[in-house]
């Protein structure tokens, strides 16, 4: 007997919903769970290695630095991000504007095959707006990391320097994790935008090539006003019998008086 793949159908489904609708799949339990495993093996290969570190100022200082370099690094990966789920919502209302547009004004009268696909394409269009619409939402709505506590920046009473740097260190390594974690989740609804996006392009290519095939299957319009005037005979009557007929010349009765005085003839 043969056996169903269940992980080649598993990604041909998630292949069909990108089609139909792209939305970012939610962590499950499981891997929830060895993310939050993950994040503690980190920090205290953190801690760890902190301790490991030289106690001279010098060394700490130039460890400090280069956390404090990769922290700025993160920050701007994450700004790249809102930025561009910011652009992706711009394009994506303006696409829902244009395909709103042509749904309310220039939808087909005809109701053949041609026309009802057609119809179908335009809300193919919407929901790919709204999924891209609705990613970049889900994405700047993320809730940024608490800022540093103040306190924090300077040393404790009575605090060693050498401990205060390797508290700083810590402290930028943890920074750096949450960053790099909340980079991550922007960017997967990055990625769920771009496929919104790609879906709206195709099915765009899609329309136009139906639009096309419509245009040239249907017959030739016709002006209504031509077409009632060759087939409503009584309409060529009246219009004939409003022009009268052609006018005579108008002959000029006035005498001509040359310039001796005397009386011409008028011709």
């Amino acid at each position: 007997m043969k056996t169903i793949n269940l992980d080649a159908l598993r990604i041909d489904l998630e292949w069909l919903k990108d089609r139909a609708f792209p939305i970012a799949r939610p962590c499950s339990p499981e891997e929830r769970l060895r993310e939050d495993e993950h994040r503690a093996e980190r920090q205290r290969e953190w801690r760890h290695r902190s301790a490991a570190l030289k106690g001279d100022e010098e060394t700490l200082n130039r460890y400090y630095s280069t956390c404090h370099a990769a922290l700025e690094d993160e920050r701007q990966r994450l700004q790249n991000a809102d930025g561009r789920l910011t652009s992706i919502m711009g394009l994506s209302s303006v696409a829902g504007t244009l395909v709103f547009g042509t749904m309310l004004t220039n939808l087909p009268q005809t109701y053949g095959l041609l026309s009802w696909f057609g119809r179908f394409m335009l809300f193919y269009l919407t929901i790919q707006v709204a999924s891209a619409l609705l990613a970049g939402v889900r994405g700047l709505d993320r809730k940024s990391n608490p800022p540093k506590e103040t306190c924090d920046l300077l040393p404790a009473p009575n605090e060693a320097p050498a401990h205060h740097l390797r508290r700083q260190i810590l402290d930028s390594l943890t920074m750096i994790a949450q960053h790099q974690d909340l980079t991550s989740a922007k960017l997967s609804q990055v990625r769920t935008a771009n496929t919104a996006v790609k879906n709206f392009i195709c099915g765009l290519l899609l329309l136009a090539l139906i639009a096309s095939a419509h245009q040239y299957a249907a017959p030739p319009a016709s002006d209504p006003l031509l077409k009632r005037l060759k087939n409503d005979h009584a309409l060529r009557e009246l219009i004939r019998s409003t022009v009268g007929p052609t006018a005579a010349p108008i002959q000029c009765t006035t005498p001509i008086i040359d310039q001796s005085g005397a009386t011409a003839p008028s011709k």
